[in-house]
């Protein structure tokens, strides 16, 4: 008896797509196989949807505001089925999908939500000090850009707060916190685990003192 994909973990789900991919690759294919394989993909893909809409929790949706969850996790699938080949099963398909959904919501949110004028905003960094940060933050061998990859929450509320210049006030709106005080608790869990990474990675003393300073610890 053949198992269907509600059967299959999500594992199984992406290494069926992979491949039903590598068969369409290999050249052309009887008109039979081929409808065989348009089904099984649909079929494949409609089950990776149902569950990420059933379990928004587990797949990373419902860290995502409202209004662009359902933009973001469409995004999200689009991304998993153009780069499943790449899938090499070393982090559960969850937290794969859950990063890219972030990373489609922080495009989204950077180029739709407009700055707010209301609101206590901290003053404007000198441009040495943003030019400074942006340095830091965009350098291709800098340890931020390891901690994006592998952090993406905790580094996009520290890229909003001090890159973008958003206060805590302007944040809680924005990512539906509950009030400005939830998100300096962010902030802060944000601050303490990049510390701890850099720490880890072996960055020297004085380097992170300076980084730490830049994002925040100085009371800004």
């Amino acid at each position: 008896m053949t198992t269907g994909p509600t059967y299959f973990s999500e594992d199984e789900l992406i290494k069926r797509l992979q491949i039903v991919q590598r068969d369409v690759a290999t050249g052309p294919l009887a008109d039979s196989r081929m409808e065989a394989n348009a089904r099984e993909s649909r079929n494949l893909v409609a089950e990776v949807a149902s569950r990420v809409y059933a379990e928004p929790e587990r797949w990373g949706i419902s860290n995502i505001p409202e209004k662009y969850r359902d933009d973001a996790a469409h995004d999200a699938l689009v991304s998993l089925l153009q780069s499943v080949g790449e899938y090499k099963g070393q982090r559960p398909v969850t937290e794969w999908f859950a990063q890219l959904a972030e990373a489609h919501f922080r495009r989204a949110w950077m180029m739709n939500e407009p700055r707010r004028g209301e609101g206590a905003r901290p003053p404007d960094p000198s441009p040495e000090q943003q030019a400074a940060l942006e340095q830091l933050l965009d350098a291709p061998d800098s340890p931020w850009k390891r901690f994006e990859r592998d952090f993406p929450q905790e580094a996009f509320a520290l890229r909003v707060r001090y890159l973008m210049n958003r206060s805590p006030e302007e944040m809680a709106v924005l990512l539906d916190a509950p009030d400005a005080r939830a998100i300096v608790m962010r902030l802060n869990r944000a601050r303490d685990r990049f510390r701890m990474f850099c720490e880890q990675a072996g960055m020297d003393r004085k380097e992170l003192a300076k980084l730490l300073t830049r994002l925040g610890e100085d009371g800004r």
